[in-house]
């Protein structure tokens, strides 16, 4: 549409302000959405195209017409008087369409189409039954199975961690109170509830075909693959990264994993790992500027010798570079709309496909944990450097045995960590 301004008179007594209908076969509508879209009613054809121009309107004329003899010359393709046309226009003087068969609920072509651009990251789609899933054409008479649906996602929600629900319990439970309220009105005039009903049912189907529904090894828990796998390798630089950032990659690389299984990413899983960084990420840059405030207070001590002034300055440099990370990492989620799925996706797939895969990523994510770590590790060195160089024997005694304790129960906590994470493989059957 050219950027032009113009002046625009309105006539005189002028009382209806509708534009007129490019002809008396197509009736212009309006998505609840905003967008325009023109109906046939007697060949039952839907088209988004701007029929306002007199050359498109031929254009589309023709094409329905080509389309409808050529489906009704083909003998294996059964078109009934329910049948519906949908036809796209494109920028580069084409068009697309699809037949619709809302009995059956489902599209169709008239020649041979390849649906693996719609299939998206998953692979190994062979089943006709499978294909369905995602060739569905979402009717306003299944708002009682979109209802059950709902209960059924909301009930695995609460008593499954690993839920192949598309959505959170919160979001289920709104769901079901405007499915709720838009009973009995999907039947009426106004296109809205429809639409309402259509998105929902688009979420779920999309659920159905990403984890192969009625499927040989359909997924039932979000963490399981439906693939052969192979043992993964770590890469070098990840386990020297790991090393030095105290395991923190190697946890968000196993968040990673559960997210983003099969190339295919949980959304809600995904928006649940941001919240945690972000909560993370806060109180990461918190507790960096009480290391830092300390280090300032330490350097002021007049008798600190010059190891321990080098340990506050790495520790120092360490703090303000937690601060830094986090500011930066928390702007970029924000500016990319982090908790996006398709933008997670983006970011998944385009990590993934570079040479350490999302390792990188986990590497990035880890990095000020670990260098808060190392700015602690560095004052309580710093810290140890100045008592035992300075001060009594007995002061050193009760400073030594206070810091062993310490150490004690750190060791103890990290050995429950991994406990916890790497659980033993009995388990109480329920």
């Amino acid at each position: 549409m050219p950027q032009v301004k113009r002046r625009v008179f309105i006539e005189p007594g002028n009382k209806v302000f509708e534009d007129k209908p490019p002809s008396s076969r197509w009736e212009p509508l309006t998505h609840p959405e905003g967008a325009l879209y023109y109906y046939d009613s007697t060949r039952r054809i839907y088209t988004d195209a701007d029929l306002s121009q007199l050359s498109t309107l031929t254009a589309i004329e023709a094409i329905a017409d080509q389309l409808y003899h050529d489906a009704r010359a083909n003998p294996n393709i059964d078109v009934t008087g329910k049948t519906e046309l949908v036809i796209e226009n494109r920028s580069d003087n084409t068009c697309g369409y699809y037949f619709v068969e809302p009995d059956m609920r489902c599209i169709f072509w008239l020649e041979h189409f390849d649906a693996t651009p719609i299939f998206g990251n998953v692979r190994r789609v062979r089943n006709m039954g499978h294909i369905s899933n995602m060739l569905s054409k979402l009717s306003t008479v299944v708002l009682e199975e979109l209802k059950q649906m709902i209960i059924h996602a909301a009930a695995i929600t609460i008593t499954s961690l690993t839920s192949v629900a598309p959505f959170e319990k919160e979001e289920l439970e709104s769901m079901l109170d405007l499915v709720n309220n838009i009973e009995g009105t999907v039947d009426g005039s106004f296109a809205h509830t429809r639409c309402v009903v259509a998105r929902f049912m688009s979420e779920f189907t999309r659920a159905k075909f990403f984890n192969f529904c009625g499927q040989p090894g359909a997924r039932l828990d979000s963490d399981q693959t439906i693939y052969s796998q192979d043992h993964e390798h770590q890469s070098i630089l990840f386990i020297f990264a790991s090393i030095l950032l105290f395991g923190a990659p190697q946890t968000h690389q196993k968040d990673l994993k559960v997210i983003w299984v099969d190339r295919i990413i949980n959304r809600v899983l995904w928006k649940q790992f941001i919240g945690k960084l972000g909560d993370q990420w806060a109180g990461l840059a918190l507790s960096a500027t009480v290391i830092l405030n300390a280090n300032v207070a330490f350097l002021a001590i007049t008798t600190v010798q010059a190891a321990a002034k080098l340990l506050s300055y790495l520790s120092v440099a360490c703090s303000i570079g937690v601060v830094i990370l986090v500011l930066l990492l928390v702007r970029q989620n924000q500016t990319r709309d982090g908790g996006s799925v398709e933008q997670a996706d983006a970011l998944l797939t385009s990590m993934s496909q570079s040479f350490f895969g999302t390792e990188m990523l986990a590497i990035t994510y880890g990095l000020p944990y670990g260098l808060l770590m190392w700015g602690l590790v560095s004052f309580a060195a710093a810290f140890a450097t100045l008592v035992f160089g300075t001060e009594s024997n007995r002061t050193r005694g009760v400073v030594g045995f206070a810091g062993l304790l310490i150490f004690c129960f750190v060791v103890v906590v990290t050995r429950m960590g991994r406990h916890q994470n790497n659980p033993g493989e009995d388990k109480s059957a329920v």
